[in-house]
């Protein structure tokens, strides 16, 4: 998780984004690319981060968690997070599989990103927490999450998706 930091740039302004040199596997140069960059903080500004992803389509869950908080999230591959500051203020909710992690401000409690169930290698961001980036500039696509297994045989009754027999919390 380490990219150098830059202001927010606005994926309209090729003259704001930043300018990368992707290779193949064995390490030579195959194209340039640039990519919007954004600047996210958690509420009271402790948790600072920087976000290198196009953004095209965030999306609503309808889990448990994420209908509670009413979270819109885009997903973006870990390489595409730096921690710019207050890492150490984060902390960690887990719950079910404990296979993804929520990163919430330990100070404001805002839920900043998570680390994916189903892709962990991705997170999901809060676009809620991105300076100048505007929701209603793209379209927000609906997920399926209240049918995910629940794993953990001590799982709340809240938890509505199929159950899963002989589960010993280790995944």
């Amino acid at each position: 998780m380490s990219l150098a930091i830059t202001k927010h740039c606005p994926a309209s302004n090729p003259l704001l984004r930043g300018t990368f040199r992707l290779t193949n596997a064995r390490g030579q140069q195959q194209q340039e690319t640039s990519m919007p960059t954004y600047r996210g903080a958690c509420h009271c500004g402790a948790v600072t981060f920087r976000l290198m992803s196009d953004i095209a389509e965030p999306a609503t869950c309808d889990c448990s968690l994420c209908r509670q908080r009413n979270a819109l999230m885009t997903k973006a591959h870990e390489g595409a997070l730096k921690m710019l500051g207050g890492g150490e203020l984060l902390s960690v909710y887990e719950w079910n599989t404990h296979r993804a992690k929520h990163f919430f401000c330990s100070r404001c409690s805002i839920d900043t990103f998570h680390r994916k169930r189903a892709a962990p290698d991705h997170f999901g961001f809060n676009v809620f927490c991105l300076e100048d980036f505007d929701p209603a500039s793209v379209a927000v696509r609906a997920t399926e999450g209240i049918g995910m297994s629940a794993m953990d045989p001590n799982a709340r009754t809240q938890w509505p998706g199929p159950r899963e027999v002989g589960w010993r919390g280790t995944v």
